[in-house]
């Protein structure tokens, strides 16, 4: 449970960062495609979240040098969890808010008008 909860803690940033990241790309280019505003997204957001993410599994890889079993248990558990949270928010999280995303891009036309 307490791993779980963890992950859930740490892998969510990536996820808020990302949807934001999206949503300015759909407000500020209302008329664009998707692909162009997560393309967008990715190559500034998505590389910074990247390096986020190795770095903190890095720092969690690093558990596996105890002695201790679970504490190495622990890390590696960590380590899966931040790496899967960091493709997860990149790959599919794209493709679950594109919905929304034209909405946002909608009301920023709406606006603009």
């Amino acid at each position: 449970v307490t791993i779980g909860a963890l992950s859930l803690g740490l892998g969510v940033d990536y996820a808020v960062h990302f949807t934001t990241r999206l949503e300015e790309e759909a407000e500020h280019n209302p008329f664009g495609k998707v692909e162009e505003w997560v393309s967008k997204s990715t190559a500034t957001t998505g590389r910074a979240m990247a390096g986020a993410a190795l770095t903190t599994a890095g720092g969690f890889a690093v558990l596996n040098l105890s002695a201790l079993l679970p504490l190495r248990l622990f890390g590696q558990a960590f380590v899966v969890a931040i790496i899967l949270a960091l493709l997860s928010s990149l790959i599919i999280l794209p493709a679950l808010y594109a919905p929304f995303l034209k909405r946002t891009a909608a009301k920023a036309q709406q606006e603009s008008y």
